[in-house]
């Protein structure tokens, strides 16, 4: 896509100076991305090397244990027995890292191998992803397209150009991880944090990213807390958002050293916040038992998540008061009773509101009291709701009575009754 950003403008600007592989960096990708390989058949070996074809003199037992070397080119192969005389190994990323212009850059190429009898092996390296790090941490990423392809995300199309690419739909396809890298500079701040070939479990760039962005990451690498930043991989915001908090409970003693319970560590650090609780305090940072204190936490935010969402039904409610008062207006008043059960017309969408609350059914969510032919009648017996009732005005019959859940009650027939006795009380106001 076209570069947007001032960022992004930049980064497409430094990529088109990188410079082209030397033959040095040619020949290291080469050399660890393929072995030097040997067909062996017929008392002959094929070297995918050269392309030549010798004599066999040792037995097969030799040959698969020690492998052989070839007269015609002087390398030594790694032979197994095949009939092949035409022969592509799997394609191998490679990467080179880099900076230039104050970026941390990853350049991930791609190699390919083809060989054939009689002609000495071919090699194409092509660039796929470029991974653009700024010195804050943010990371910009330049790539080719690819075809679609059943179950492969990386089939690139190498006639097309290398432009800024998103990966909210497919991380792994730019965020790679080759068998082998090549280091050729690295940002000061990345040089003194001692990063170790295995990037401690981490996808180079995301470790960047992390080491650029939170400098404690420094720290957690030093202390060797490797499943803390595993976690902090596919969460970085989350961790850098609440490492003040982990100090704190680190200083009295709290350590969690389980990444299930590390996802929920932090989701119950998540809720305390969001409840208002103190995330700097000891006291809420230590829970003796953590699940105990998480499920406390949670039913504790489910309540404010619900007191929240209903104040915004409320807010809805009074907007949509006018329209229904404006509808339904004339049959407010109309109420009947057979003795015990008390039946009436809901007066205002707030009364809806909490119908529906109350009774665990969509009388509310689904705005009966914007549908024209709907009237809904509450049946009660005291203060107690029993079933919500649907009348349609056009035909004037019982759509439906409903209790908790949708469940009709024992009431069921007595009130669609009790309402079809006096239905000419709706007949009235609409003829009135």
């Amino acid at each position: 896509m076209e570069p947007k950003t001032k960022l992004q403008k930049q980064v497409v600007r430094l990529s088109s100076k990188l410079p082209a592989l030397s033959d040095n960096q040619t020949a290291w990708a080469i050399k660890k991305c393929f072995e030097m390989e040997g067909f062996h058949r017929a008392k002959k070996i094929w070297c995918t090397e050269c392309g030549e074809v010798f004599e066999a003199k040792e037995s097969d037992l030799s040959y698969s244990l020690l492998g052989a070397n070839c007269p015609c080119c002087g390398k030594h192969l790694k032979v197994q027995g095949s009939r092949k005389r035409v022969y592509s190994p799997q394609s191998m990323y490679f990467t080179l890292i880099t900076t230039i212009g104050g970026f941390q850059v990853l350049r991930h190429f791609v190699a390919h191998k083809s060989c054939r009898v009689g002609q000495p092996a071919k090699f194409e390296i092509h660039e796929a992803v470029q991974n653009w790090i700024s010195p804050k941490g943010i990371e910009t990423i330049m790539a080719r397209l690819t075809n679609c392809s059943y179950g492969a995300y990386d089939q690139w199309c190498w006639s097309t150009s290398m432009e800024i690419r998103s990966d909210y739909y497919m991380k792994d396809k730019y965020h790679i991880w080759a068998k082998d890298i090549k280091t050729i500079s690295l940002l000061p701040k990345l040089k003194y944090a001692g990063i170790d070939e295995n990037y401690y479990g981490i996808t180079p760039d995301i470790l960047f990213r992390m080491l650029l962005r939170y400098p404690f990451v420094e720290t957690l690498i030093k202390q060797g807390d490797k499943e803390l930043l595993e976690y902090m991989e596919d969460n970085i915001t989350q961790v850098g958002k609440y490492w003040p908090s982990i100090k704190i409970a680190r200083r009295h003693g709290f350590k969690i050293n389980k990444r299930t319970d590390l996802r929920m560590y932090f989701d119950y650090l998540e809720m305390s916040d969001a409840i208002g609780r103190d995330v700097r305090s000891p006291k809420y940072l230590c829970p003796k038992n953590l699940k105990k204190a998480h499920d406390e936490v949670m039913k504790l935010k489910q309540k404010l998540d619900e007191k929240i969402d209903f104040e915004k039904k409320m807010k809805q409610a009074l907007k949509d008061e006018a329209v229904y008062q404006k509808q339904k207006g004339k049959f407010f008043g109309i109420a009947f009773t057979d003795g015990t059960i008390q039946v009436r017309v809901l007066e205002s969408v707030l009364e809806f509101l909490e119908e529906g609350t109350t009774m665990h059914h969509c009388v509310y969510t689904n705005k009966y009291y914007l549908k024209p032919e709907s009237l809904i009648l509450s049946a009660r017996i005291g203060d107690k709701r029993i079933e919500t009732v649907e009348v349609n005005l056009k035909t004037l019959n019982v759509i439906q009575s409903r209790g908790v859940c949708n469940k009709n009650t024992e009431y069921h027939d007595r009130i669609i009754g009790l309402v079809k006795k006096n239905i000419n009380l709706i007949r009235r106001k609409l003829t009135a």
